[in-house]
């Protein structure tokens, strides 16, 4: 909450959706109300319909999500992001990953193609400006509800993989992401999502030519490490080899 109220930007309206929590959070918003623009703490149906709550009050023209756990990486992170003037659809920078106290740089990706989506995504909460009427696009629409890990994921393939929303890259860390959230804890659950959604969104001729080519990708790979793995067992043996003639003279 402070990594919000400290910013130098100003020009924001700050929506905290809470789901009911009984941890003291709701006592925690309460102390600072003087600061948030709308909150609510109610039951929820998940993560998403959390945020979908939260995107039909936003009056903004961006939506950036930060969830519980996450934070803007300084003060000056906000004013930073709009000094770029920018004005497409959907706007990310990186993420700084904190694995129980290991930090590690979260790559973004720079350029927008299917495999971005296919092979990864693009870091969603505390890291992508959102424009807002795109929520009510009905090509895109809201979050789906139905998934528990994925469904920013499932947003992105459609906006930006699958459809005509302008995207840009700026190269600023943006904040820290709690790594100890859902999406790391249950990888199983995630890669089942995802893998519905591929097959509902993407035919499955262009699937199937696409696990080919990372098929291929992967032989190629496997033989190389092996090429490898030999050149340096020749070169362990030609030193050997060299060391016991060497000894001899």
């Amino acid at each position: 909450m402070n990594s919000v109220v400290y910013q130098t930007f100003t020009d924001y309206e700050w929506i905290v959706i809470d789901g009911g929590s009984t941890d003291g959070s709701k006592e925690l918003i309460e102390q600072n109300a003087n600061h948030i623009s709308y909150w609510v703490s109610e039951p929820d149906r998940g993560i998403y319909n959390a945020m979908n709550k939260g995107i039909c009050v936003a009056k903004g023209e961006y939506c950036l999500f930060l969830n519980s756990g996450d934070y803007l990486i300084d003060k000056n992170i906000l004013q930073q992001a709009f000094d770029f003037h920018f004005e497409e659809d959907v706007v990310w920078g990186y993420l700084n990953l904190d694995r129980g106290g290991y930090f590690e740089k979260g790559c973004s990706p720079k350029e927008i193609s299917l495999r971005v989506f296919i092979e990864g995504t693009i870091h969603h909460t505390g890291n992508a400006f959102i424009r807002r009427d795109l929520f009510d696009d009905d090509r895109y629409g809201l979050y789906d509800e139905t998934l528990k890990i994925v469904s920013d994921w499932k947003w992105f393939l459609q906006a930006l993989g699958l459809g005509s929303a302008t995207g840009r890259y700026i190269d600023m860390m943006m904040s820290v992401f709690d790594c100890s959230g859902i999406s790391e804890t249950q990888k199983e659950l995630m890669i089942e999502e995802r893998n519905k959604v591929l097959h509902e969104l993407i035919p499955d001729r262009i699937l199937k030519d696409y696990d080919y080519i990372r098929h291929l990708k992967q032989e190629n790979r496997e033989y190389y490490c092996k090429l490898h793995s030999i050149k340096y067992l020749f070169v362990s043996l030609i030193k050997i080899v060299v060391k016991r003639i060497i000894g001899r003279k």
